[in-house]
């Protein structure tokens, strides 16, 4: 293990789905539900590092729309079930957003495992 951590040139943007989401994924797959207390959905999205000097609000439009788009299919691949209004106040609606200033990588090279696809 590292000693010191290594900076990555990387802010990162920490999105928690708030009960909208839940509400919305529950009416898809209502034979499987998920709730806040036992399945926090919460997802980080590295961006550079200049984006977190910026205003969190125009930070947040600028990259809601494919981070809104990546927590939709990660529940459901098909588009055809996602909400038709995916807008900015939606979005803020059915997600809690954080910015975070700074990455770390704490991992040596020797910690990192390759799967069987060599991610």
């Amino acid at each position: 293990m590292k000693l010191f951590a290594e900076y990555v040139e990387r802010a990162g943007i920490l999105v928690r789905a708030k009960q909208p989401f839940y509400d919305w994924a529950n009416s898809i797959e209502p034979g499987d539900p998920i709730n806040m207390e036992d399945d926090p959905i919460k997802n980080v999205y590295l961006v550079d590092a200049d984006e977190a000097e910026e205003e969190p609000g125009d930070v947040i439009e600028k990259f809601y729309d494919v981070i809104f788009k990546e927590e939709l299919v990660g529940l459901v691949e098909d588009e055809e079930l996602w909400p038709k209004d995916r807008s900015l106040e939606v979005f803020n609606q059915w997600f809690s957003w954080e910015i975070l200033d700074m990455a770390f990588d704490i991992l040596d090279e020797d910690d990192l495992e390759e799967d069987e696809e060599g991610w």
